[in-house]
């Protein structure tokens, strides 16, 4: 809301009287018009006009204020306005009664006496700033006693000093609100604010996206680890959905800024890989993410080629590579890979459960891998990816037939390529199957679309039926069977965001009449909001002269992904002249494009007007990338 003029010049007026009756007073009249202004779109504070901003509060007025902030309304006050323990709320200040019980029963508040609220006395900083901690999880003795401390380390203050601003306005009060929304709690120090507030349907999580507050789906670090000299691996506190490069900085003990070239998200959001420039060796350098910094000591650039070790066979069509040393993201092309008479359908990095004395005993049983529950990972469980692995997905073996594989061109950490003497393994095909299929995953794509992967591929006919599947709290509308015959989409009525599902599933059979294991028939998810994420072009890999693969960061509508006009090369190269889908991933996150033939040289595609399912255009600060062109 624009200032009016009569207002602005009375605002003016009063800050400069200010100033000169109080010297030591500094208006921060622009910050907290910020602040109050965000918060009036959050919908937590509505109704401030601009010239009340540099009003001072009493004790009353401030404790509202917070409330109001919290989603309490006149009418919750209203309700708890019974009996009160303070004879000083009254006449007046009778209105007040239902917000000081509110603020009583929450911990926020407590009176000047054990009878006296003292409503009209004026509010002080370090009054206010010690209702916000207890709003973290603080007790109400130490986040008065210990105010300044536990103030700074949640971002509420700079310094001590700044407990002891003699004069604090409702503008202040807005900024410490504002301030607090990205503060930790207390008991969880995963969970800011502002995403509980935004989990208990105080706050629009879409509306907060848009204000870009902090504090809201920021990586919450649990450690970073070195595993090359040019990649870092970070395990998070909390899945989180996206991650891009400019969320990190990374600098050596010399101030000389590395660049960082590509973030990739593993284990359901909770593993990124960083690559980066390379670095000096052994100096230690300053990795800063979402303003929270993690120093190690760069390990050096070592020139050994991988080797392929041997391959496990763990089912008829999966397979363990395990190579000497950790390899690089080409390791996940299952293009790099060949097995004579069998097709590899995808390659991942193997994910290993870390068990503790909690996990029932069963699981240490020999024929737990044999079982294909490599890549089973429940939410709750603790687990590390495994970079010298390599899961293959393959058609289905032949009983005591002799394989070779061979891995092409694949590199490790380092760039080093593999060894050519030892790029090669022999096994022996697997027995016949008669495991039966499992449900290893669900997830939510959208609101409304869900999708589960199962451990084989499921009859057509039985995994789209609706009635063998159950969700509580949800409906159910149709079932889809992927072009990827192991996983089932399903589309439900709309879900409510970060609200913890189970998924049922029942007489689904794979196609060799195997029905679902009655042990492994449930997965649990949680729902998806409403979905305004643009979705971004995430690289461009050259798979020959004519040919490149294009990935995004989430999946892309095919009504708009198909069309060759979106996808334009420069003048050299044009428009592209075909588009598929990927063959293997085939959700709409990978697509081949056709090009014109191509030169060694650089190019840049630029994409327009694609969507993702929800319908959201492409973000054009993310719709352009170069590679470098394969001559014939």
């Amino acid at each position: 809301m624009k200032m009016q003029p009569k207002a602005h010049v009375k605002v003016i007026l009063l800050i400069l009287i200010i100033s000169l009756l109080i010297p030591t007073y500094t208006p921060t009249y622009a910050a907290t018009n910020d602040a109050a202004i965000t918060l009036n779109k959050l919908g937590i504070l509505s109704n401030i006009k601009d010239s009340e901003l540099s009003t001072r509060l009493n004790r009353l007025v401030g404790l509202t204020m917070l409330l109001k902030s919290l989603g309490y309304t006149d009418a919750d006050a209203k309700n708890a306005a019974n009996n009160t323990i303070f004879n000083d709320v009254k006449d007046d200040y009778a209105w007040g009664v239902g917000w000081v019980n509110i603020g009583v029963e929450r911990s926020i508040t407590t009176g000047t006496t054990q009878t006296t609220f003292s409503p009209g006395a004026t509010l002080t900083k370090k009054e206010f700033v010690a209702y916000t901690l207890r709003l973290l999880g603080y007790g109400v003795v130490e986040s008065y006693e210990e105010c300044d401390k536990l103030a700074m380390e949640a971002g509420l203050i700079d310094s001590k000093s700044d407990l002891n601003d003699s004069y604090f306005t409702k503008g202040d009060a807005a900024q410490v609100i504002y301030d607090a929304l990205s503060s930790k709690l207390k008991n969880d120090a995963n969970i800011t604010l502002i995403e509980q507030m935004i989990a208990d349907g105080i706050i629009i999580k879409e509306v907060a996206m848009k204000q870009e507050i902090k504090g809201i789906n920021e990586v919450g670090v649990g450690t970073v680890t070195p595993i090359s000299n040019t990649y870092l691996e970070i395990n998070l506190a909390k899945a989180v959905d996206t991650v891009k490069t400019s969320d990190f900085s990374l600098i050596d003990e010399d101030d000389n800024e590395v660049d960082i070239n590509q973030a990739d998200l593993y284990n359901k959001g909770r593993t990124i890989i960083l690559r980066t420039d390379k670095q000096e060796e052994d100096f230690v350098h300053v990795l800063t993410i979402n303003h929270w910094q993690y120093t190690y000591e760069a390990l050096p650039d070592e020139d050994t080629k991988p080797r392929l070790l041997y391959v496990d066979v763990l089912s008829n069509t999966k397979l363990r590579l395990v190579f000497s040393e950790a390899m690089s993201e080409r390791a996940l092309d299952e293009d790099y890979y060949s097995i004579n008479s069998l097709t590899v359908k995808s390659a991942a990095y193997e994910l290993v459960k870390l068990y503790t004395d909690e996990d029932d005993e069963d699981y240490y049983e020999e024929d737990y891998y044999d079982e294909e529950d490599i890549e089973v990972i429940e939410d709750e469980d603790e687990f590390e990816l495994v970079m010298t692995n390599i899961i293959l997905t393959t058609s289905t073996q032949t009983k005591n037939k002799s394989y070779r594989v061979l891995v092409k061109s694949l590199t490790d950490l380092s760039r080093n390529k593999i060894n050519t003497s030892y790029d090669y393994e022999y096994f022996t095909g697997d027995r016949k199957d008669t495991v039966r299929p499992r449900l290893e995953d669900a997830y939510a794509i959208s609101q409304t679309k869900i999708e589960l992967s199962f451990s084989k591929d499921l009859d057509k006919r039985l995994a789209e039926k609706i009635e063998n599947y159950e969700i509580a709290g949800l409906t159910i509308k149709k079932a889809i069977l992927d072009e990827d015959p192991s996983i089932v989409y399903l589309i439900t009525s709309e879900q409510k965001e970060d609200r913890k599902y189970k998924v049922y599933v029942t007489n689904v059979e794979d196609l060799q009449g195997k029905v679902i294991d009655s042990s492994h028939d449930t997965e649990t998810f949680y729902g998806k909001g409403r979905d305004d994420d643009e979705p971004r072009l995430k690289y461009i890999y050259p798979i020959s002269n004519t040919k490149v693969e294009v990935v995004f960061n989430e999946p892309i509508d095919e009504a708009t992904g198909l069309i060759e006009y979106a996808y334009y090369f420069g003048e050299e190269l044009g428009y592209a002249v075909d588009v598929e889908k990927d063959e293997y991933e085939t959700d709409g996150t990978v697509w081949i494009i056709t090009t014109n033939p191509q030169q060694d040289q650089a190019y840049t595609l630029t994409i327009r007007g694609l969507r993702d399912v929800a319908g959201n255009l492409i973000d054009e600060d993310y719709s352009e990338g170069s590679f470098i062109g394969t001559p014939e």
